[in-house]
């Protein structure tokens, strides 16, 4: 799939999470951004990627992730090539977790520290009613919650996307090597061009 697809993918979960929270202003804004980063970040895995050019630092880091000794003696070596190939790790169900928690977790603590710091950011949080739910939830906490569901619904766009080419995807690794499919075998997309990332 293309970046331009996964894009379209990103926006989708945008307008379904603003749509379903009832966010308005700068934190629509806000979760669009980041659905659109999130829709785009499981090809960080590819260095020909859109991103993985723009980010080449993480794309390195990540390879460096998985070729560590550590790594290779928890998951096993042959499992570790698996996982470092394109549509590898990145595109798991275990990694888009392992993103949610530290996305989540660093919103919070940077809307917690521009909180504790004094810095004018009720501009962004608004006075907590923007959202349709949450009113016992201080509007930091809102702002954390609806940002991390964008960031969810984006990165799953992408695998979802990915799940319809006819490539597939192996969403269960490491436990399972099976590849996923949405679309039957018929109507499943081919993408064509040796670089599809660009």
């Amino acid at each position: 799939m293309t970046y331009r697809g996964h894009l379209v993918g990103g926006a989708a979960s945008a307008i379904a999470v603003c749509y379903a929270v009832g966010a308005q202003g700068p934190v629509a804004i806000g979760a669009t951004g980041v659905a659109l980063f999130a829709s785009l970040l499981p090809d960080i895995d590819h260095s020909g990627s859109w991103l993985g050019r723009r980010l080449l630092p993480l794309h390195y880091l990540l390879r460096w992730l998985l070729s560590n000794p550590l790594t290779w003696m928890a998951f096993g070596r042959k499992r570790i090539k698996q996982l470092a190939q394109h549509r590898g790790f990145t595109h798991t169900l275990l990694a888009m977790g392992i993103m949610m928690v530290l996305f989540g977790s660093l919103v919070y603590l940077l809307l917690e520290l521009a909180i504790d710091s004094g810095y004018p950011i009720n501009w962004f949080l608004g006075d907590g009613t923007a959202l349709s739910f949450g009113g016992r939830l201080g509007a930091h906490m809102q702002s954390t919650l609806v940002l991390t569901l964008a960031f969810v619904l984006g990165y799953a766009s992408h695998i979802l996307l990915d799940m319809m080419t006819v490539a597939g995807v192996q969403v269960m690794m490491p436990w399972s090597t099976r590849k996923y499919h949405l679309l039957p075998k018929m109507l499943r997309v081919r993408v064509r061009g040796a670089n599809t990332h660009t």
